[in-house]
C-alpha cells in the first residue's frame, strides 16, 4: 500500500488475506505466495475495517467515505473476478468498525458519529440503529452465536445489546472451569490460576472466609486470571470457595483446600519429597499412574491419605499403592466405593519409599485429579465408646496412627451418636458365660472384639515372618496394641453378656458395626 494499513482479515479457508488502507484501496493477497492478486480501488476516501462474510465469498470493507461495500470474491480472487455488489451510505460519519454475525445474516457497523447500525448482510439494508453512543466506539463483537453483541468505547466502558432488537443486556456473569493449584498451606501465599469464560472486566476475587484473602495480578490472558492467595495461620484445614466478580455478577465458587502441610504440585516433584507433604496431581492420560518418592526413617509410622472423592475429583475408583524402590509392593488399598484410600505402614529401614496412584476405572482428565497426604501424622480412625447417653459429656477415646498413648476428647452428645436407654461399656474378661457381663435391659453395650493374631499387624509392627505392614482403612485401626488396663488376648475375642428374660417375651437383638465404622463382621448367638 502507499499509505497506513488500518486492517487485515484472513478468508476463512487461510488462502487469501485482505488489506484495508489509507491510500483509499482494499488489496486481496495470496497467502501462499505472499503475491497481490486484486486491488479493490472503489473506496473514496481513506479504509478503516474491512471482515469477510463466514463463507469467504463476500468481502465487506469500510472507512472515510461513511460506505459499505461489499465484493463478491472468487476463489482465486483474480483481477476482475470479484465484481463490486454493493455501495450502501451507512453513517454520517467515517466508519471504524464493520464485523460479520456468525450465519452471515447480519453486519455490525460503528462510526465516528458515535452510533452503531445492525444491517441485513444478503442486501446491505438497514435494519437497526441503536441508541447514540456516550463514545466513539471502535470495538464490536457478537456474541453467544450472533444472539447478542458488545460494543466497546474509547472511554473503556462495554457495552452489551440483544442481537436482534438492540435492548441493553447485562453483561454476562463470569463463569469459572478450573483453578490452578488447588492447594495452600495455611500461614503462606501463593499465585494461582482461574480459567473460564467471561472474564474480561473482572474487579474482585471472593473468597468464604475473611481468614482467606486473594488480590487480582495484572497479568491476564484470554480466559484466564490470576490471583495471589492467603491465609491465615489459625485457618482450619478444609475447602473455602473462591469466586470473581465483574460487572455482570459473581461467578459460582470453586474450592482452594486448605491444609497444614507444606504442598507440592506434579511439575515440582522430580526429587524425593521430604515428609510430611501433601502432593497433588492429576491423571489427564488413560492408564497413567503417578508415583510420589519421599524419604522415611525407620521405626516411624507413616501415614498415606489419598483424597479423591473429599476433593471433588472425578477420580471412582481410586488405587494406593506403597512400594520399595525395587518395585516390591508393600501394601495397597483400592476398592470401588468411591471413595478415599488410606495406607499406614511401619518403616523398616531408613531409605527411600515411592507412593503410587492410579484409577482402576483408567479414567483421565483435568478432573481426575487428588491430593497425596504422606508422613508421620496422626490419623484418627476410630472412636470407642461408639455412643454415650443423652444430656451428658463424655470423654471418648480416639483410636487410629500416631496418636499420643490414651489419647481422648471430651464430647458433648450432639457430637456423637445419641440413643436412649443406658450406653453402658464392656468390661473384660467377658469370653465365656461364667464370665458373662449382666446387664439391665433395654441398653446398648459398646464392646470391641480383639484377636491376638492381628495384634501387631493392628500396632503395624512386624508380623510374625518379620516383614513389614502396610495396613489399610479397612484392615486396621490403631497402632495402639493395649486395652485399658488389659494386655491382649491369646485367643479370638468374645464378649458374653448376661440379662434376665421372661417366658413369652419377643427380644430384639442387634448389633451395629459397619454402619458405624467399624471393620469386624460379628455374629450373634443366643445361648440359656
Amino acid at each position: 500500500h502507499n499509505g497506513a494499513i488500518f486492517d487485515l482479515a484472513f478468508r476463512p479457508d487461510g488462502k487469501i488475506l485482505a488489506s484495508a488502507s489509507g491510500d483509499r484501496t482494499v488489496k486481496l493477497w495470496n497467502v501462499a505466495t505472499g503475491k497481490r492478486v486484486e486491488t479493490l480501488s472503489q473506496p473514496l476516501k481513506e479504509q478503516y475495517a474491512v471482515t469477510w462474510s463466514p463463507d469467504g465469498q463476500r468481502l465487506a470493507a469500510a472507512g472515510g467515505d461513511n460506505r459499505i461495500r461489499v465484493w463478491q470474491v472468487s476463489d482465486t480472487a483474480a483481477e476482475t473476478t470479484n465484481p463490486l455488489l454493493f455501495s450502501r451510505f451507512a453513517h454520517e460519519g467515517a466508519i471504524l468498525n464493520l464485523i460479520y454475525s456468525p450465519d452471515g445474516k447480519a453486519l455490525l457497523s460503528s462510526a465516528e458519529d458515535r452510533s452503531i447500525k445492525l444491517w441485513d448482510a444478503t442486501q446491505v439494508s438497514e435494519k437497526l440503529v441503536l441508541e447514540t453512543q456516550p463514545d466513539v466506539t471502535p470495538a464490536l463483537a457478537f456474541l453467544d452465536g450472533g444472539k447478542s453483541f458488545a460494543a466497546g468505547r474509547l472511554d473503556g466502558t462495554v457495552e452489551f445489546y440483544e442481537g436482534e432488537k438492540g435492548q441493553h443486556l447485562p453483561p454476562p456473569a463470569p463463569e469459572l472451569r478450573a483453578i490452578e493449584p488447588r492447594g495452600l498451606q495455611r500461614g503462606t501465599n501463593g499465585r494461582f490460576k482461574l480459567t473460564g469464560k467471561h472474564l474480561a472486566g473482572i474487579t474482585n476475587v471472593v473468597t468464604s472466609t475473611p481468614q482467606l484473602t486473594a488480590v487480582l495480578l495484572p497479568e491476564r490472558k484470554k480466559g484466564e486470571v490470576i490471583v495471589e492467595v492467603t491465609a491465615a495461620t489459625q485457618l482450619a484445614r478444609g475447602g473455602y470457595g473462591l469466586s470473581l466478580a465483574g460487572p455482570g455478577g459473581e461467578s459460582p465458587k470453586l474450592k482452594i483446600f486448605v491444609d497444614d502441610l507444606p504442598q507440592v504440585f506434579q511439575a515440582q516433584a522430580e526429587n524425593a519429597a521430604s515428609l510430611p507433604v501433601s502432593f497433588w496431581g492429576a491423571l489427564d492420560a488413560p492408564g497413567q499412574r503417578d508415583e510420589l518418592r519421599f524419604e522415611a526413617r525407620a521405626s516411624q509410622t507413616v501415614v498415606l491419605e489419598l483424597a479423591v472423592k473429599s476433593v471433588g475429583s472425578k477420580i471412582t475408583n481410586g488405587f494406593l499403592t506403597l512400594l520399595d524402590t525395587g518395585g516390591a509392593v508393600l501394601g495397597s488399598d483400592s476398592g470401588f466405593d468411591g471413595g478415599d484410600r488410606f495406607l499406614a505402614f511401619k518403616v523398616p529401614a531408613d531409605g527411600c519409599y515411592l507412593a503410587r496412584v492410579a484409577d482402576q476405572m483408567l479414567g483421565a482428565s483435568k478432573e481426575h485429579f487428588y491430593r497425596l497426604s504422606v508422613g508421620a501424622l496422626p490419623y484418627v480412625t476410630g472412636v470407642f465408646p461408639l455412643s454415650v447417653g443423652s444430656h451428658t459429656e463424655a470423654d471418648v477415646q480416639l483410636i487410629g496412627f500416631n496418636l499420643a498413648p490414651g489419647a481422648r476428647v471430651r464430647l458433648s452428645t450432639g457430637k456423637v451418636l445419641v440413643a436412649d436407654g443406658p450406653q453402658l461399656v464392656e468390661s473384660e474378661p467377658n469370653d465365656t458365660p461364667d464370665e458373662a457381663t449382666p446387664i439391665p435391659v433395654p441398653c446398648a453395650v459398646n464392646g470391641r472384639i480383639w484377636h491376638a493374631e492381628t495384634a501387631s499387624f493392628r500396632s503395624g509392627n512386624e508380623d510374625r515372618a518379620g516383614q513389614p505392614h502396610a495396613a489399610s482403612r479397612r484392615s486396621a485401626g490403631s497402632d495402639h496394641s493395649e486395652k485399658e488396663g488389659q494386655p491382649l488376648p491369646t485367643t479370638v475375642d468374645a464378649d458374653v453378656f448376661r440379662f434376665q428374660a421372661r417366658s413369652g417375651q419377643i427380644w430384639i437383638i442387634e448389633t451395629e458395626a459397619g454402619r458405624r465404622g467399624s471393620p469386624v463382621d460379628t455374629r450373634l448367638e443366643i445361648l440359656h
